[in-house]
């Protein structure tokens, strides 16, 4: 998860450095089959800073990682935060192939879907660091299901960051107040899942996942995957990929299997199938 920002700089932990490796090998693998058939672009729904703080040094956060990298296809990158964005826009100037958009992604992923020809593919990192945003006067979601459903109609991949100690919180307050005073957290989760579901799944992370799984994503994708983040022990968020392809799924559990540690199960096939693989 993301923390506190300076100057409109966010500072990240380094956790979210196994995120960015992964985009990073994932952006890369597309790139190869862009110079083949030329049709990919990239969204990035939730793009901060652009740079970011790590230890008191500037690093290369998501949009970055994807422009250098993708250099010939369109990198469209949002965020909500004003003072996120000047940064953003700054961080990306010198990529004529960004095209940065100020706002809620919720409110601009028309806008953008409609900017990208049917034939096109795009893929679609989606990386809320909460349910909630409440800054400079601002109190909205981050991202509802309607916005993924959009996106999952079209052409598309998804590598989705699945704030789940943000969740847990918010469901555990929910719990202990019996929903008496949790409007707009109930509101948030709600829109999130697009269902009230997530009540039944109550704190068990590995049934919040399933239900945004099973109920959401295999609606529009075949082949499914996630890895579960941790710090010092602590699940924070799981990191899902969709697929309607199994060139992308390969790539990507291979992706996942190293990062998690260097499995060499004989039936690793049978424990991870491309349809669901779950490391965690």
């Amino acid at each position: 998860m993301r923390g506190r920002m300076e100057d409109g700089f966010l500072e990240v932990k380094k956790h979210s450095f196994k995120k960015y490796r992964m985009l990073e090998k994932y952006v890369d693998a597309c790139v190869h089959f862009q110079r083949k058939h030329r049709n990919f672009t990239y969204i990035d729904t939730h793009g901060g800073s652009g740079k970011v703080i790590f230890n008191d040094r500037f690093k290369d956060g998501s949009i970055q990682i994807a422009a250098r990298i993708a250099h010939d296809f369109p990198c469209y990158v949002m965020e909500i935060d004003s003072d996120r964005y000047k940064c953003l826009k700054e961080a990306v100037k010198d990529f004529s192939n960004v095209i940065p958009i100020p706002g809620d992604c919720n409110k601009k992923i028309d806008n953008i879907l409609s900017k990208i020809p049917d034939w096109k593919f795009a893929f679609c990192f989606i990386d809320p660091d909460a349910l909630m945003y409440e800054r400079n006067g601002v109190c909205c979601h981050q991202l509802s299901w309607e916005t993924v459903e959009k996106i999952a109609q079209r052409k598309t991949e998804l590598f989705l960051n699945f704030p789940l100690h943000q969740m847990k919180r918010l469901i555990g307050h929910y719990l202990k107040t019996s929903g008496s005073t949790t409007y707009e957290y109930e509101g948030a989760l709600t829109d999130f899942f697009g269902t009230e579901k997530w009540k039944e799944a109550g704190l068990d992370r590995r049934k919040l996942l399933e239900l945004y799984i099973s109920e959401r994503l295999e609606v529009h994708y075949k082949y499914i995957g996630a890895t579960l983040v941790k710090s010092r022990n602590v699940p924070l968020y799981y990191l899902i990929f969709a697929s309607k392809h199994p060139v992308g799924a390969k790539i990507m559990r291979d992706i996942m299997r190293k990062e998690w540690g260097q499995l060499t199960l004989a039936e690793f096939d049978e424990v991870f199938p491309l349809e669901r693989f779950i490391f965690e």
